[in-house]
């Protein structure tokens, strides 16, 4: 199945919640419970849903309600307001779902608070085998229209408040620290093939979220090519994008490089609205940033060519220990030569883009669409898709030498990196997502 068959299957359902005092609970009203969602759906791609409930101007304690989703012929799904975060299904009040068929599919949103009458709403979606609505276009952050960036530091916003934001953030996290085997440091989503196939589907899920905060399906994750940055006369961080036109600035050593102003600063004081709280649970309460203190540089133009005339997908070590000349990969991601790619960002950056909550810094989002830019050059320039990716399931590329094999059936395997492997923890695949040029994959680059 191709990725312009499973794209837009991202249901995003928000919610904005206010609390008031619980001193005697009134009745939930159903005018109030709602939720959000992006349409159509498309099969195979996880669904967010996050429960809506307002409650200005009443007596209602939010944090007393049970949200509880009923799809047909399963078993309820229901999530508190505090929820349990890092125990699937649910984060807060979102819990994920995927539809493995194409049918319409009526969904029940029912609020409830232990001893009152139970208020229901429920939206019905047609899920789809296809899709051919618009396409995101992923532009240069620094070129794009000043008010598509502000549209989509708006839908950032929105995704924060109503939990789907975070919510992503615990895939990165929880694919990062699984599958790990001894003899490798490769992970479900780094170190090894999937990284790039993994990235893509993650940067396509919060981009559907996007458009459907924005009302605007065109408008995509916008990339940041730091090579520009990397040349500048005043160095990486005179960037216009550590302005508050953009991304906010430095951390302030006085502050542990807690960021204090701008669009993503997390504490409210004079000088900071709080529209980006941290959860504690994911490395919170503020966004931290420490610009240049572990390397003073990025990748260059020069680097990218290099990396850019790698033949090979990937190397037979299939982890951070691939040669760099013989793994695009392993070079692009910036374990092994070619001046760091990948890794010298996020090191460039620091604070919050250090550790595996790093897309807390909406920085990881421009970052990695820059990252699939490239490695969706590559693929255009090799004219290379399914042929180029390694290793597949039984192509005898993965042996008894190979770090972390695991041997599956009598074969020696890499589950979660094979071409054939599902990307943790969704119903995708390498193959689903490895030709985005078609227009029907939902998302083009204007470079």
């Amino acid at each position: 199945m191709r990725l312009h068959q499973l794209l837009f299957g991202c249901v995003c359902l928000a919610f904005v919640l206010f609390s008031a005092p619980a001193q005697g609970q009134q009745l939930l009203q159903a005018n109030r419970l709602s939720f959000f969602s992006v349409e159509p759906g498309i099969r195979w791609w996880p669904v967010p849903l996050a429960a809506a409930y307002n409650a200005t101007g009443t007596n209602i304690d939010v944090s007393d309600i049970v949200f509880t989703w009923s799809f047909p012929g399963e078993a309820d799904q229901s999530c508190t307001y505090r929820g349990h975060p890092g125990v699937l299904p649910c984060r807060g009040m979102v819990v994920e779902k995927t539809w493995l068929h194409t049918t319409l599919v009526t969904v029940v949103l029912t609020a409830s608070i232990p001893g009152n009458p139970a208020v229901s709403t429920s939206k019905r979606f047609n899920i789809l085998a296809s899709y051919t609505g618009p396409t995101a276009r992923r532009e240069n952050m620094l070129t794009m229209a000043p008010a598509r960036w502000q549209a989509f530091t708006n839908a950032l916003y929105t995704l924060k408040a109503n939990g789907v934001y975070d919510h992503y953030i615990y895939h990165h996290v929880t694919a990062g620290t699984s599958g790990i085997r001894m003899g490798s440091q490769r992970n479900l989503a780094h170190r090894g093939p999937a990284l790039l196939p993994w990235h893509r589907v993650f940067l396509r899920l919060l981009e559907r979220a996007v458009g459907a905060a924005s009302g605007d399906l065109t408008l995509g994750i916008p990339y940041w090519d730091w090579t520009a940055d990397a040349v500048l006369p005043g160095g990486p961080k005179s960037s216009r994008v550590w302005t508050n036109a953009y991304l906010g600035p430095d951390g302030s050593a006085s502050a542990d490089y807690r960021v204090l102003t701008g669009p993503f600063c997390s504490i409210v004081s004079s000088t900071c609205s709080g529209r980006w709280p941290l959860l504690p649970q994911l490395a919170g309460p503020a966004l931290e940033r420490q610009l240049g203190n572990m390397t003073q540089i990025l990748p260059t133009a020069s680097q990218i060519s290099q990396i850019m005339g790698v033949t090979q997908y990937d190397g037979t070590t299939y982890d951070d220990t691939a040669t760099a000349s013989l793994s695009f990969r392993n070079a692009l991601e910036g374990w092994n030569g070619f001046g760091g790619a990948h890794n010298l960002v996020h090191m460039f950056v620091g604070g919050s883009m250090n550790p595996l909550t790093s897309p807390n810094d909406p920085a990881f989002f421009v970052h990695h669409c820059n990252v699939d830019r490239i490695y969706y050059n590559w693929q255009v320039q090799r004219g290379c898709y399914a042929s180029c990716y390694q290793p597949h399931t039984g192509d005898g590329t993965v042996t008894a030498s190979t770090p972390g094999a695991k041997i599956v059936n009598g074969q020696y395997r890499l589950p979660g990196h094979e071409w054939e492997s599902r990307l943790f923890p969704w119903f995708l695949h390498p193959y689903d997502v490895s030709d985005q040029t078609n227009s029907a994959s939902g998302y083009t680059y204007v470079q």
